[in-house]
């Protein structure tokens, strides 16, 4: 068992810790800087928050909590989770009239992450800032700013216990808490973390009183387990990363009853108070979700797998498969940067240098920690004179692993890096911070104090910086296009006198997407408004290449989703870019692009849950008046790289080459003793050795060869063998159909190498032919 610390005097000290006056600055900046956030960011623009916001509403308007099991028509409903966030917020603004009923306009457009069909992933509505359901919401925002503030309160008691001696360490844990972007902008949102991440901190709290009273050989008090078991329940009814905290709760138990040397009776009775009161207050949600659905743990999909307490088998069949695939390092990579910083629906990102700073922050830590272990006497200084280091480690290493163990679990099980979500571990802010600090501060330790107080300090104002900077450098472009007023101006385009496009530009350029390195088309248009219209519009942007083949294409709304056309007035300018992959396999390059422009009344079928367009396009018009074509501007594209391959599904595989397209279109019928001449055109998708002669041939119904054209590729100098990723061919064949053809005949096409031996087809087929289509004989 521990000995008793020296000074007995340090442990009475530690029982009433105190916040110091620049922490409690630090919760105030906190605070502020989220209301900030949540003012910045349009309503309804963060992870869930549509269903969120639906789940307290319904509560305020019904008077009763939402059944999961029925049909909503919410975006991204959220009726499945535990309900104490809900709840509150709903006791806190019942007041606010929602008989409105808002509900935003989904961007049909947006949401595939890539930002490229605007940020917004809702609409702006015109009345959406005179709207009691938008005013609940940025209500609800602003509690949630408060718990982060009582979440701060929390870390930062926890911080002056473990940093009793070290002052310059307390504030720089205090410090990575609360100008933690994704802490701020999870604290500014509308969503069950802000309410787990205080109970989080609370718990944390709880568990480091208990561990230096133990320290400290006293009898630990009942009211510790008490407290104990109350937050754990209530961490139960407010989101089921708290499964990871009861875990935490149970190896808690286990530990003090080892090192205290609890009887059977001691480890039943502070076991049975803290997971009884737990279970007790936790009860009326687990008995209502199996009164409801049949089950424990309700969810938003009937038909998911993991509630139903997947097996150890299943995870570790997941980790098998994230070793064998190579995504692990994406799963660490995606959870670093969703615990610093994604905001909106994650798809708004800090610049990647950013993270890159922020991960060496986090590896030097890490290095310092090492450091401790390797050379302890040099190393090591004490933190508090009552708790020991190594405890200290233990402790808030346990928490932080428990913390993220359902989230890892989940990965694992789903075989999905992406669902490891930093933001998952907001229980476990404070020891995360703590756990930085502590790495911070071993890692100078030979330096003089002085020094050491100047580094945590410039740490500390470059936390600040970062936090302020997001709001007005990468929040505010991604949500707020300047609208200016402008007086007439010279047209390209006008359509149907509604807007006018004034000015076109265009250039290409390499994106590295999340398949590979892909061409771009840079499209920037300015327009401007003639007359406020009440439909919701919407533009399709295309680049045209030779014969006008579309090369890519794209559809947005007007400034990307942030000025939509309800919102119009007369004068209205803007510009706008936009990227568009440029998608054309085997495209005629180079070439002169042109830029075609179509504005159509947006249409959203929540039946297929996909944006679907009229084709009733707004009639264009020419700058004097004139019907044209909606056709404009001209740049050059060149060539891309042989490796760009365009993973469109093709007509069919032949070995190592695809066929994308065949020109023309087989003919329906033909004359017995014409001709059919066919261009069929080749990308290839790999390399090979396999050097073959490319062929189409005509089968008669008994399928008989009837007809047919066999020669080398390129007249024979460039041979297959010798093909690369992404070089495409078109080869004209010339099929002579017999005076004697009758009835329908099929048109197949194949490569064979010089042994006679076919290429492998795919759709498979037992001679490795692939199916151009049927000519009926006249």
């Amino acid at each position: 068992m521990s000995s008793a610390p020296a000074d007995s005097t340090a442990y009475v000290a530690q029982k009433n810790p105190r916040v110091s006056k620049v922490q409690w600055l630090m919760v105030v900046a906190h605070m502020l800087l989220a209301l900030i956030y949540g003012w910045v960011i349009p309503p309804y623009e963060a992870h869930d928050e549509t269903g969120h916001t639906a789940v307290i509403d319904h509560i305020v308007l019904t008077h009763e909590l939402p059944v999961t099991n029925k049909k909503s028509t919410v975006f991204l409903d959220q009726s499945h989770q535990p309900p104490l966030y809900y709840l509150s917020v709903a006791a806190l603004t019942f007041w606010i009239d929602r008989s409105d009923r808002f509900q935003p306009q989904r961007n049909g457009f947006a949401f595939d992450g890539s930002n490229r069909h605007g940020t917004r992933i809702l609409l702006p509505a015109a009345n959406s800032d005179t709207s009691g359901t938008v005013w609940a919401l940025r209500a609800g925002r602003v509690i949630s700013a408060l718990m982060g503030g009582i979440t701060l309160s929390l870390i930062a008691l926890s911080g002056s216990v473990i940093f009793a001696t070290r002052p310059s360490l307390r504030l720089l844990a205090t410090a990575i808490a609360a100008f933690n972007p994704q802490a701020l902008f999870m604290g500014a949102m509308v969503n069950n973390d802000a309410m787990i991440a205080l109970l989080g901190a609370a718990l944390a709290y709880v568990m480091l009183t208990i561990i230096t009273q133990q320290r400290a050989i006293l009898t630990i008090e009942k009211n510790k387990f008490v407290w104990l078991g109350v937050l754990l329940g209530l961490s139960l009814l407010s989101k089921r990363s708290a499964y990871g905290l009861v875990l935490l709760g149970g190896l808690l138990i286990v530990w003090l009853g080892w090192r205290q040397r609890w009887r059977l009776a001691q480890w039943l009775q502070r076991a049975g108070l803290t997971f009884g009161l737990a279970a007790l207050i936790s009860a009326p949600y687990f008995g209502r979700n199996l009164f409801l659905y049949g089950r424990l743990i309700a969810d938003r999909s009937e038909n998911n797998p993991f509630p139903n307490a997947p097996s150890m088998g299943d995870i570790a069949t997941g980790v098998g498969v994230a070793w064998r695939d190579g995504w692990l390092p994406r799963l660490i990579i995606n959870g670093h940067q969703t615990f610093w910083g994604t905001f909106g629906w994650g798809n708004i990102r800090m610049p990647d240098g950013a993270y890159w700073v922020l991960a060496g922050f986090v590896v030097l830590a890490v290095i310092g920690w090492v450091l401790r272990f390797i050379r302890p006497r040099q190393a090591s200084q004490p933190t508090s004179p009552v708790l020991d280091a190594a405890e200290v480690y233990v402790g808030l290493i346990a928490f932080v692993l428990c913390t993220i163990s359902l989230p890892l679990a989940q990965a694992l099980f789903f075989q999905n890096p992406d669902l490891f979500v930093g933001r998952y571990l907001m229980p476990a802010l404070g020891p995360t911070a703590m756990l930085i600090a502590l790495g911070w501060g071993y890692l100078f330790s030979w330096l003089k104090p002085r020094a050491q107080t100047t580094i945590h300090a410039g740490l500390t104002g470059a936390l600040v910086v970062q936090a302020l900077a997001i709001p007005a450098f990468i929040l505010s472009p991604a949500y707020y296009t300047p609208i200016t007023q402008t007086r007439d101006s010279t047209s390209l385009l006008n359509f149907d006198n509604t807007i006018k496009v004034t000015t076109v530009s265009g250039s290409t350029f390499i994106a590295n997407d999340p398949d590979g390195l892909r061409p771009y088309a840079r499209v920037t248009l300015d327009w401007q408004v003639l007359r406020p219209i009440s439909q919701t519009l919407a533009f399709g942007i295309s680049v045209l290449g030779r014969d006008g083949e579309v090369l890519g294409q794209t559809n947005v709304f007007p400034a990307k989703g942030n000025h939509p056309s309800s919102r119009w007035q007369v004068g209205d300018h803007w510009q706008d870019s936009y990227d568009i992959q440029l998608m054309k396999p085997c495209a005629k390059l180079p070439t002169l692009a042109r830029v075609a422009v179509a504005v159509f009344p947006f249409v959203d079928s929540s039946a297929s849950d996909r944006a679907l367009v009229t084709p009733k396009n707004l009639p264009a018009l020419d700058g004097e008046g004139r019907a044209t074509t909606p056709v404009i501007g001209r740049f050059r594209v060149d060539p891309w790289p042989l490796h760009y391959i365009f993973w469109q599904p093709p007509l069919g595989t032949l070995g190592h080459i695809a066929l994308r397209t065949i020109e023309p279109n087989l003919p329906i019928t033909a004359s017995a003793g014409s001709t059919v001449t066919l261009a069929l055109t080749y990308e290839t998708i790999r390399s090979s050795q396999q050097d073959g002669r490319a062929f189409v041939h005509v089968l008669d119904a008994h399928q008989q060869m009837i007809a047919q054209d066999d020669h080398a590729p390129v007249n024979g100098s460039f041979p297959t063998d010798l093909w690369q990723p992404g070089w495409c061919d078109r080869e004209t064949f010339n099929l002579a159909l017999p005076i004697t053809a009758t009835g329908t005949l099929r048109v197949v096409t194949g490569f064979y190498s010089a042994d006679g031996m076919r290429f492998t087809t795919t759709p498979t087929h037992t001679e490795n032919l692939l199916e151009l289509g049927q000519i009926k004989v006249k």
